[in-house]
């Protein structure tokens, strides 16, 4: 890399071009695309909200459900020792 790319004289011509401003049209064409994408994601995240609700819940469902099996093998287990 050279110190000096300032001096480069393929960087000059383009130093001359106007700069570029985004017209009145597309810039409303593209906010209102950004205002329905945005509005779409808040929409997905309230489902995912609910979405992880429901997750916990059947969790919390698998939780318990595998305490109580384990329960019930451990006291089967104690009474097949007992009757041995």
């Amino acid at each position: 890399m050279t110190p000096n790319i300032t001096d480069d004289p393929l960087l000059e011509p383009l130093r001359r071009l106007p700069r570029a401003k985004p017209a009145a049209q597309p810039t409303s064409r593209i906010r209102a695309r950004s205002h329905a994408i945005l509005v779409r994601r808040q929409q997905h995240q309230r489902a995912s909200k609910r979405d992880f609700t429901s997750k916990v819940i059947d969790g919390g469902f698998v939780f318990i459900s595998v305490a109580y099996l384990t329960g019930v093998v451990t006291q089967a287990l104690r009474l097949i020792g007992e009757l041995r």
